[in-house]
């Protein structure tokens, strides 16, 4: 005997005394449950669970239920049920609330099976279309970035760079703003520092240029 039972009959005196406390004791006790298991199927939803998911769980509460003694009728499982699936699946609701005939639970339950796998497959599709339109405006981008024989303009002339040897390098002039030697005609230094400015070679050179 639980310890709740027996401190329901430790006061009695008779064995009468004895059952009826504990007949009280248990009514309530199933009361109380077959209270609570009403109250999870008014509130129990869908949710992010599957379909069938949730068609079990509501249908283990109403089991649970009848194995208090206060079993619900087929169609009252059905109301609770989808009252709680969710607005994904109002047309199904709909459609099974104006019908004139009435359907058992397992043809509500095939409904909703397939309103959720036409569901599925929407999604999937819509995925697909999506991928694809992202792919197509990458292509469209490299393609707008291509200039005239198909090289890139991202990088090109207009912008001062080019490919060579598989690094960008920089094709603003040679001499990068280095002064050309008056003397020996070549850059990077001045006619004052030329090793050259001595030459008698070099002077009859440009002499002769400049006639």
């Amino acid at each position: 005997m639980s310890e709740s039972a027996l401190s329901s009959v430790i006061s009695c005196t008779t064995s009468f005394e004895a059952w009826d406390a504990l007949e009280k004791l248990f009514s309530s006790q199933s009361q109380a449950r077959t209270l609570q298991l009403r109250m999870q199927l008014q509130t129990s939803k869908k949710n992010a669970s599957s379909v069938s998911e949730y068609f079990v769980k509501m249908k283990c509460i109403a089991d649970n239920l009848s194995a208090t003694g206060n079993p619900i009728t087929e169609e009252d499982l059905l109301l609770y049920l989808l009252a709680g699936i969710g607005s994904d699946y109002d047309p199904v609701v709909v459609n099974v609330t104006a019908r004139t005939d009435n359907l058992t639970l397992h043809e509500v339950y095939a409904l909703l099976l397939n309103h959720e796998s036409r569901m599925e497959q929407l999604a999937a599709t819509t995925n697909i279309d999506t991928q694809t339109g992202i792919n197509v405006n990458y292509a469209q981008i490299g393609q707008n970035q291509k200039g005239p024989g198909g090289r890139g303009s991202g990088f090109g002339v207009n912008r001062g760079y080019h490919r060579g040897r598989g690094r960008w390098r920089s094709n603003t002039g040679r001499n990068n703003g280095k002064p050309t030697c008056q003397i020996c005609n070549k850059y990077g230094h001045a006619t004052s520092v030329c090793c050259y400015r001595f030459s008698q070679e070099i002077s009859n050179k440009n002499t002769n240029n400049q006639t």
